[in-house]
């Protein structure tokens, strides 16, 4: 109800960034709020959006690629994390006309499973240089997979891997991965249960 009262009231005709993250406003719009938003006026305009913990239900990613207008190609950071995102939500991802224009992405703390970052790296996602995929239930295979698949992410710098069990081949994998014309990829990691650690793979 409450997207449905913005889309009604408000033109918000120089809004570009929007947060309706669940810490931001404190209630789910769920699957019809995200229906509701793609409706917005201001909508096509977005160069930034962050459902994170808003909609909490597995298709509300597919509802999100579903009823974005194709010819709508602005969003650029775009964050969906805590939201229940399985594989099969992750695939429409893949297909989005809209993922090739993405320049950060995260789906932390969603549901993807190795099975999910596989389906991600059939899609094309030429400018994307960021992307977590912390908290995901992953093993070190779904590294593997994106070191295979880097030609799907040609710019990619930034792993964002916290909370998934990860082995030192397959960063050594990932690394030799990336092309030598980029500086550096950061894969983020656990240190230990208490700790974040951020390391840096630099490819001089």
């Amino acid at each position: 109800d409450g997207v449905a009262a913005l889309a009604q009231f408000m033109s918000f005709t120089r809004l570009t960034k929007l947060s309706l993250s669940g810490r931001d406003v404190g209630a789910e719009i769920g699957v019809a709020g995200v229906e509701a938003l793609t409706r917005c006026a201001f909508f096509s305009r977005l160069t930034a959006l962050d459902l994170s913990g808003n909609v909490s239900a597995p298709d509300g990613l597919q509802a999100l690629v579903r009823n974005t207008h194709p010819e709508s190609p602005q969003l650029k950071h775009l964050k969906f994390a805590a939201n229940c995102v399985s594989a099969h939500s992750i695939a429409a991802l893949a297909g989005w006309k809209q993922a090739s224009c993405l320049i950060s992405l995260d789906l932390g703390s969603n549901e993807l499973g190795d099975a999910g970052v596989q389906a991600l790296c059939h899609g094309t996602f030429p400018f994307l240089t960021k992307i977590d995929l912390s908290d995901n239930g992953l093993s070190s295979e779904a590294l593997s997979g994106l070191a295979e698949a880097c030609t799907a992410f040609p710019s990619l710098t930034e792993v964002g891997f916290r909370s998934n069990p990860v082995l030192e081949e397959n960063i050594r994998l990932l690394r030799a991965a990336i092309p030598l014309s980029r500086f550096s990829l950061k894969l983020q990691l656990d240190a230990d249960e208490e700790e974040m650690e951020e390391r840096e793979w630099a490819l001089d």
